[in-house]
Protein backbone atom coordinates (compact mmCIF):
# COMPACT_ATOMS: atom_id res chain seq x y z
CA UNK A 1 0.00 0.00 0.00
CA UNK A 2 1.53 3.34 -0.81
CA UNK A 3 1.63 5.89 1.98
CA UNK A 4 -0.79 7.95 -0.35
CA UNK A 5 -3.54 5.16 0.47
CA UNK A 6 -2.92 4.83 3.95
CA UNK A 7 -6.56 5.76 5.55
CA UNK A 8 -4.65 6.44 9.11
CA UNK A 9 -3.28 9.56 8.06
CA UNK A 10 -3.30 11.43 10.91
CA UNK A 11 -0.61 14.31 9.96
CA UNK A 12 -1.11 16.36 6.71
CA UNK A 13 1.68 15.89 4.14
CA UNK A 14 3.68 19.27 2.63
CA UNK A 15 5.24 18.73 -0.79
CA UNK A 16 8.64 19.52 -1.34
CA UNK A 17 11.53 18.75 -3.63
CA UNK A 18 15.01 18.96 -1.21
CA UNK A 19 17.82 16.50 -1.10
CA UNK A 20 18.86 14.54 2.05
CA UNK A 21 20.92 11.24 2.81
CA UNK A 22 19.01 7.84 3.77
CA UNK A 23 21.14 5.38 5.87
CA UNK A 24 20.53 2.05 6.97
CA UNK A 25 22.18 -0.66 7.57
CA UNK A 26 23.29 -1.98 4.30
CA UNK A 27 22.42 0.72 2.11
CA UNK A 28 23.32 4.42 2.21
CA UNK A 29 22.44 7.45 -0.17
CA UNK A 30 21.04 10.06 -1.55
CA UNK A 31 17.40 10.66 -1.65
CA UNK A 32 14.82 13.37 -2.54
CA UNK A 33 12.40 14.06 -0.14
CA UNK A 34 8.89 14.50 -2.03
CA UNK A 35 7.01 15.42 0.68
CA UNK A 36 6.95 15.57 4.21
CA UNK A 37 4.59 15.11 7.39
CA UNK A 38 5.26 15.40 11.07
CA UNK A 39 5.18 11.56 11.12
CA UNK A 40 6.91 10.50 7.96
CA UNK A 41 8.16 11.47 4.58
CA UNK A 42 7.64 9.72 0.69
CA UNK A 43 11.69 9.62 -0.67
CA UNK A 44 12.73 8.91 -4.25
CA UNK A 45 16.56 7.35 -4.50
CA UNK A 46 18.32 4.81 -6.31
CA UNK A 47 19.97 2.75 -3.32
CA UNK A 48 16.70 2.54 -0.52
CA UNK A 49 16.50 0.38 2.24
CA UNK A 50 14.07 -2.50 2.53
CA UNK A 51 10.43 -2.55 3.78
CA UNK A 52 10.98 -3.03 7.36
CA UNK A 53 14.93 -1.76 7.26
CA UNK A 54 15.18 0.60 9.93
CA UNK A 55 16.85 3.85 8.83
CA UNK A 56 18.29 7.80 9.69
CA UNK A 57 17.57 10.38 7.31
CA UNK A 58 19.39 13.10 7.20
CA UNK A 59 19.32 16.70 5.93
CA UNK A 60 22.18 19.43 7.09
CA UNK A 61 22.10 19.14 11.36
CA UNK A 62 18.42 17.70 11.22
CA UNK A 63 18.36 14.11 11.14
CA UNK A 64 14.96 11.75 11.70
CA UNK A 65 15.14 7.77 12.32
CA UNK A 66 12.57 5.14 12.24
CA UNK A 67 11.21 2.58 10.15
CA UNK A 68 10.65 2.02 6.26
CA UNK A 69 6.87 0.94 5.67
CA UNK A 70 7.35 0.56 1.91
CA UNK A 71 8.94 0.68 -0.87
CA UNK A 72 8.28 0.17 -4.60
CA UNK A 73 11.34 0.44 -6.65
CA UNK A 74 12.90 3.82 -6.30
CA UNK A 75 10.29 5.31 -3.94
CA UNK A 76 9.62 4.67 -0.32
CA UNK A 77 7.35 5.90 2.57
CA UNK A 78 8.96 6.42 5.92
CA UNK A 79 7.84 6.64 9.47
CA UNK A 80 8.99 8.42 11.76
CA UNK A 81 10.29 7.23 15.50
CA UNK A 82 9.63 10.69 16.47
CA UNK A 83 7.64 13.55 15.19
CA UNK A 84 9.56 16.43 13.28
CA UNK A 85 8.58 20.02 12.84
CA UNK A 86 8.26 20.28 8.75
CA UNK A 87 9.18 23.49 8.34
CA UNK A 88 12.73 23.06 9.81
CA UNK A 89 13.46 20.61 6.40
CA UNK A 90 12.00 23.20 3.99
CA UNK A 91 14.36 25.21 2.37
CA UNK A 92 14.15 29.01 3.59
CA UNK A 93 12.34 31.54 2.04
CA UNK A 94 12.32 35.32 2.08
CA UNK A 95 9.73 37.83 1.52
CA UNK A 96 11.06 40.61 -0.30
CA UNK A 97 10.27 43.96 1.71
CA UNK A 98 8.42 46.32 -0.45
CA UNK A 99 10.71 48.76 -1.90
CA UNK A 100 8.37 51.40 -0.89
CA UNK A 101 8.83 50.42 2.99
CA UNK A 102 11.29 53.39 4.13
CA UNK A 103 12.45 51.49 6.91
CA UNK A 104 15.04 49.50 4.89
CA UNK A 105 17.49 51.01 2.92
CA UNK A 106 18.21 49.34 -0.87
CA UNK A 107 20.99 46.68 0.19
CA UNK A 108 22.48 44.24 -2.11
CA UNK A 109 20.08 41.18 -0.23
CA UNK A 110 18.34 40.69 -3.31
CA UNK A 111 21.92 39.47 -5.11
CA UNK A 112 21.94 36.70 -2.45
CA UNK A 113 18.52 35.79 -3.05
CA UNK A 114 19.18 35.73 -6.31
CA UNK A 115 22.32 33.83 -5.85
CA UNK A 116 20.10 31.03 -3.58
CA UNK A 117 17.78 30.76 -6.54
CA UNK A 118 20.56 30.11 -9.05
CA UNK A 119 21.91 27.20 -6.96
CA UNK A 120 18.24 26.24 -6.26
CA UNK A 121 17.71 26.02 -10.16
CA UNK A 122 20.85 24.20 -10.78
CA UNK A 123 20.78 21.69 -7.91
CA UNK A 124 17.17 20.50 -9.50
CA UNK A 125 18.23 20.24 -12.94
CA UNK A 126 20.90 18.25 -11.63
CA UNK A 127 18.88 15.91 -9.90
CA UNK A 128 16.44 15.15 -12.04
CA UNK A 129 19.05 12.96 -13.46
CA UNK A 130 18.86 9.86 -11.60
CA UNK A 131 23.20 9.01 -12.92
CA UNK A 132 24.10 12.46 -11.52
CA UNK A 133 22.20 11.99 -8.04
CA UNK A 134 23.69 8.52 -7.57
CA UNK A 135 27.38 9.91 -8.31
CA UNK A 136 27.15 13.25 -6.65
CA UNK A 137 24.58 13.13 -4.46
CA UNK A 138 26.53 15.22 -1.80
CA UNK A 139 27.72 17.35 -3.44
CA UNK A 140 23.87 18.14 -4.68
CA UNK A 141 22.85 18.38 -0.72
CA UNK A 142 26.25 20.64 -0.62
CA UNK A 143 24.54 22.76 -3.14
CA UNK A 144 21.03 23.14 -1.65
CA UNK A 145 22.34 23.73 1.77
CA UNK A 146 24.75 26.58 0.79
CA UNK A 147 20.91 27.90 -0.76
CA UNK A 148 19.19 27.68 2.22
CA UNK A 149 22.54 29.78 4.24
CA UNK A 150 21.77 32.37 1.55
CA UNK A 151 18.42 32.57 2.11
CA UNK A 152 18.86 32.90 6.51
CA UNK A 153 21.69 35.45 5.36
CA UNK A 154 19.92 37.66 3.72
CA UNK A 155 16.80 37.26 5.67
CA UNK A 156 18.93 37.83 9.18
CA UNK A 157 20.00 41.17 7.12
CA UNK A 158 16.52 42.20 6.08
CA UNK A 159 15.40 42.05 9.49
CA UNK A 160 18.03 44.21 10.98
CA UNK A 161 16.40 47.20 9.18
CA UNK A 162 12.84 46.15 10.43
Amino acid sequence: MAINEDPARIHPRTSMFVLATLAATNTSGPVRIRNLSPGGALVEGEALPDTGDLFRLLRGDLCASGVVIWREERRAGLRFEHDVEVAQWLPVGVVRPSQADSNCPPTGDWELLDLAESLDALANHLADDAEMVAQHGTWLQALDMTSQLLRRLAASRGQQCR
